[in-house]
């Protein structure tokens, strides 16, 4: 049974990327061989930039880097990915405690899909530091809830068999 890690970085209770991770993890959790841990910053923050990390964030980090498979989901600031996201890799994209090959895909939120480059980016960052695989491209939501729903259980439909496939791999 593969573990899937959705991670919410939005501190934002009613943000489009928070409202996103709570549709894929409605979507994942509804499936009977899936484990899904949901990691929501709105309710557990993880403080920018600390010098070490108390027990709650060592615990999400954990949790995040023992998944088989990542729905990473934050907010677009200024064509950039947030701080929240990019604060959160930074301790649990140590490339020394990851598995190679593990598959992830994003989500964005913002004004338009103009800003989907910002994800695109940090996608490649995620690929090269830890050489995970991105299944399909960032999904980039809007005020549309249906296309939301629509391409994000698209997207979950290209990521379920490499988890799968991941998690055999790895539990030997």
């Amino acid at each position: 049974m593969p573990k899937i890690c959705v991670l919410s970085t939005s501190p934002g209770r009613d943000s489009r990327s928070r409202k996103a991770a709570l549709y894929v993890v409605s979507q994942l959790e509804a499936l009977p061989n899936v484990e899904v841990t949901f990691i929501d910053l709105h309710t557990t923050p993880f403080e920018l930039y600390p010098t070490k990390l108390d027990d709650t964030q060592t615990a999400l980090v954990k949790s995040f880097q023992e998944a088989d498979a990542w729905v990473m989901t934050g907010a677009v600031y200024n064509g950039g990915p947030s701080a929240h996201i990019i604060n959160f890799f930074h301790f649990a994209l140590d490339s020394d405690s990851i598995r190679v090959g593990r598959p992830f895909f994003l989500v964005g939120s913002a004004g338009g899909n103009g800003s989907l480059f910002a994800f695109d980016a940090l996608g490649a960052r995620v690929r090269r530091e830890v050489k995970a695989i991105e299944v399909g491209t960032a999904v980039m939501v809007t005020n549309n809830t249906e296309e939301n729903e629509s391409r994000l259980s698209a997207q979950l439909n290209l990521l379920l068999p490499y988890a799968e496939v991941y998690q055999s791999l790895n539990s030997k």
